[in-house]
């Protein structure tokens, strides 16, 4: 982060219990206690690790890299345009706790997560200079969203529960492999330059958004309703010459 410039953090921990921070000059500074991540029977629980976070400000010294100790289980360090520091490098290699991370509007250029195994939800929107991220082999990621950022390959391999991904804006992705992805129920990629994408595996699909890409073919009629009211599909701004569908689809789909 810039020095010399107030920054604010939002997090929740395993335990509550305060956390020390060096925001720069070598000095370990001790918080306020952080709120602890919603548990059931003991348990965090991902749906609300976020629940009511505690919020800390200080200010950049140094060179400006700020070093956090302690179990963190909700991380936000997105920026505001009521701090002038834009995070420029993240190391959560040592936050085996992290369930929710928000690190929108930063400049951060590359990203390992790949010891976080316990991430719920990932949030990377408007990180212009990201162009990888290397995520757990192992995880419970059911949410990703990485909108305008600038990747030009993203591995989601390992993201079996994964509920919903969105990709728009990133101009030079091209090729998006989501086969492993069989829970996927919404897919956003957007203006992302795809020629072509297999959906075959995608059988919870129910929300697709694929405009302004440069694909020939579609292929959609492994779509299902599930708990959805419709099925929506958006391919508008292509080049599409065919587009395969169903009955089902074409009962329930708003395109």
């Amino acid at each position: 982060a810039t020095p010399d410039v107030e920054r604010q953090f939002v997090f929740t921990v395993e335990t509550a219990a305060k956390i020390f921070i060096d925001w720069g000059d070598g000095e370990l500074v001790e918080t306020e206690q952080i709120a602890e991540a919603w548990k059931e029977g003991g348990v965090i629980d991902p749906e609300w690790a976020n629940y009511q976070p505690t919020t800390i400000t200080g200010t950049t010294k140094g060179e400006g890299v700020i070093k956090i100790y302690g179990d963190i289980v909700y991380f936000d360090c997105g920026y505001s345009n009521s701090y002038g520091s834009k995070v420029t490098a993240l190391d959560v290699t040592n936050a085996p706790y992290l369930v929710r991370m928000n690190i929108s509007s930063n400049e951060i250029p590359t990203l390992d997560l790949s010891n976080n195994t316990m991430l719920y939800t990932l949030t990377l929107d408007n990180n212009t200079t990201l162009t990888s991220v290397t995520l757990p082999s192992e995880n419970q990621l059911i949410s990703i969203s990485a909108l305008n950022c600038a990747l030009t390959s993203f591995n989601v391999s390992s993201c079996l529960a994964l509920k919903s991904l969105v990709l728009n804006g990133n101009a030079g992705l091209e090729t998006l492999d989501v086969s492993a992805n069989t829970a996927l129920t919404e897919l956003k990629a957007n203006g992302t330059g795809l020629t072509t994408i297999d959906l075959s595996a995608n059988t919870s699909l129910n929300a697709l958004y694929l405009n302004d890409n440069q694909l020939t073919s579609l292929d959609v009629s492994q779509m299902r309703k599930g708990d959805a009211t419709r099925i929506y599909i958006f391919a508008n701004n292509n080049n599409l010459s065919e587009l395969i569908t169903s009955e089902e689809v074409l009962l329930s789909s708003t395109r």
